[in-house]
């Protein structure tokens, strides 16, 4: 069983209408899922295929992008990821003045990534790293 890191695109509301039907076997995943980092709703979630899959079926199949644990590398033969969706959810990068000011910001791309994380309780983050675009086939 390959452990997925799992980003699932949905609204709050929909994520919460789930809770009472949620399978045993996937309600560690849905309980531990972090959200609030990105610029729309999206539910990091750490599970197996067999764990998250149902959580998907509840919501109406979402958006959802998933990396295996461990190499990094996309979930190919379950969710594709799209560079382009990916880098949509990554929050700006936000430049400051000497005071601490904010006076702009900068998408997130390919060159410049967002890697941005929380999880099980961490401090919000960003990781150091390439951005890989190693993605599906299908998107190059």
């Amino acid at each position: 069983m390959t452990l997925l890191d799992c980003w699932i695109v949905i609204g709050s509301a929909a994520w919460t209408a789930i809770a009472a039907q949620v399978p045993p076997g996937s309600r560690y995943c849905y309980s531990q899922a972090i959200t609030g980092f990105w610029k729309q709703s999206v539910y990091n979630v750490l599970g197996t295929q067999a764990e998250i899959q149902p959580l998907l079926d509840l919501l109406g199949n979402p958006t959802c992008y998933a990396w295996m644990q461990g190499d990094g590398l996309d979930s190919l033969d379950q969710w594709p990821t799209d560079p382009s969706g990916v880098l949509a959810l990554m929050k700006d990068h936000v430049e400051y003045d000497a005071s601490g000011n904010v006076i702009g910001t900068t998408p997130a791309t390919l060159d410049a990534p967002n890697w941005g994380h929380v999880f099980l309780g961490q401090a919000e983050r960003i990781f150091a790293g390439d951005f890989s675009n190693q993605f599906s086939p299908e998107f190059f």
